[in-house]
């Protein structure tokens, strides 16, 4: 896969993540508890890291 193809399903999982846990909290609890948008943001650098893996010339 091209290194832009995991970026772009970094983003889209990332945002994904973070918002529809986000939004299943607020629902259960009624508040907007935004450490879920963390593990949005983590999602996101993680498939950054792993696609330089694996596009590395090493």
């Amino acid at each position: 896969m091209k290194k832009t193809n995991f970026l772009i399903y970094g983003v889209i999982g990332g945002i994904t993540f973070g918002i529809s846990l986000v939004f299943l909290n607020y629902m259960k609890y009624k508040t907007l508890d935004l450490i879920w948008l963390l593990g949005g943001v983590i999602w996101f650098l993680s498939s950054i890291f792993i696609s330089h893996l694996l596009n590395s010339d090493h």
